[in-house]
């Protein structure tokens, strides 16, 4: 929740496949509506995937994925898939923006080694058109606990849209799903997918 070190589902994706085009900027208005589905793409070219709840006071989900991969060991790249599910709802202001704070910490990587990272997630939901950055960054122990690396993705910028024709979702990966059909046809102008390989 806002201001409290609350702690994110986590998933980590060793190999991504994404299949991207270009959503055009938002332009925002304030306020968001009720049980709205956002679809659109970050500045690393990752899907994202947001929803309100039915009152429009707060995140439903949202389904992100961010490479915090400047880090001291240049072999090490960690990409991040963070789910926020309904439990964990961010609240949205009366005129639209919200902000989260939380801790994230994830599944045994190799030799033992964990995240133990900070998502600093910001933003704003309008009517049509959804933006906002998130920043993810902090140490990553050994089994004993002892720091032995940092990285941090630097800020993430993600603009999303909503309306006909618009669709937002994930994967049972939990991967983001973002797609966007052309109204005058049947024709997909967008598709977005993120999914692990393995």
């Amino acid at each position: 929740m806002e201001g409290r070190d609350s702690t994110r589902r986590l998933h980590l994706i060793p190999l991504g496949i994404l299949l991207a085009l270009a959503l055009p900027s938002p332009a925002l208005a304030s306020g968001g509506p009720a049980g709205g589905v956002y679809a659109g793409a970050s500045s690393q070219r990752h899907p994202v995937s947001l929803q309100l709840t039915r009152d429009a006071s707060r995140i439903r989900t949202l389904f992100i994925r961010v490479n915090a991969d400047t880090c001291g060991s240049p072999a090490f790249h960690p990409t991040v898939a963070l789910e926020l599910a309904p439990s964990e709802a961010v609240r949205v202001r009366a005129d639209g923006t919200f902000s989260d704070t939380s801790r994230v910490t994830g599944q045994t990587l190799v030799e033992g080694k964990r995240l133990d990272f900070q998502a600093v997630l910001k933003g704003r939901v309008g009517r049509a058109r959804a933006a906002g950055t998130i920043r993810m960054f902090g140490p990553v122990r050994d089994a004993a606990g002892n720091i032995v690396d940092t990285c941090d993705s630097g800020v993430v910028r993600w603009a999303l849209a909503r309306g006909p024709g618009f669709y937002g979702g994930a994967t049972d990966q939990f991967g983001a799903v973002s797609i966007q059909v052309d109204r005058g046809g049947p024709e997909v102008r967008v598709f977005f997918v993120d999914f692990e390989v393995t």
